[in-house]
């Protein structure tokens, strides 16, 4: 992941889109390298490689839809694919591909309803209640109609829960409220909470 960054951070600051992907879980690849990650840009410009290059083709292909937030995306490695790029056998892979952002923002996600009910950026230094406020809301919208039993819901919550449970150390976890997520934004930590 680390070798893309400095390419990743160029493109942002020079206004180009660039969709990041990596491996979520491997499936039957044993021995992938987990901080292997692959940037695309439009037009399917590429930088690092995921098995080889095995999977770079179909996540290009999910990049170049220019979605507005990540995708869970399963690939199948066929046989020729895998022998080409020195793999033992084909099979799936989960994937995930994610509109990078510019420095200076956070992507807050947002859980209710048994969904992903919403997702915004956040600006890290002040500035990030109104957007918080509106994050909070439109999940809060969302989660009213009851909760989801749609497939691409559980999806998203299986790849959700997996980081909830171990979260990386850019990860942070709070609860559904504007205040906190604007506080942490800023990087200010109470010495308490009130409810």
């Amino acid at each position: 992941m680390y070798g893309i960054a400095v390419s990743v951070a160029a493109c942002l600051r020079a206004g180009t889109r660039v969709d990041v992907a990596w491996i979520v879980d491997p499936r039957d690849f044993a021995g992938f390298d987990p901080t292997d990650a692959l940037a695309i840009t439009p037009g399917g410009g590429r930088i690092g490689t995921l098995l080889s290059g095995a999977l770079d083709g179909p996540l290009v292909d999910v990049a170049s839809r220019n979605l507005s937030r990540g995708r869970l995306v399963e690939v199948e490695v066929g046989t020729v694919d895998a022998l080409v790029a020195g793999l033992p056998s084909g099979g799936p892979a989960l994937c995930l591909v994610v509109p990078a952002e510019e420095p200076g923002f956070l992507r807050a996600y947002a859980v209710a309803g048994g969904r992903v009910a919403a997702s915004r950026r956040l600006p890290r230094h002040g500035g990030a209640a109104v957007e918080a406020g509106a994050l909070v809301a439109e999940a809060r919208g969302r989660a009213a109609g009851g909760p989801s039993y749609a497939p691409e819901a559980a999806d998203e919550l299986l790849l959700v829960a997996g980081f909830v449970r171990r979260p990386p150390p850019e990860l942070t976890v709070l609860p559904l409220d504007a205040a906190r997520l604007a506080a942490a934004c800023a990087g200010v930590e109470p010495a308490a909470w009130v409810a």
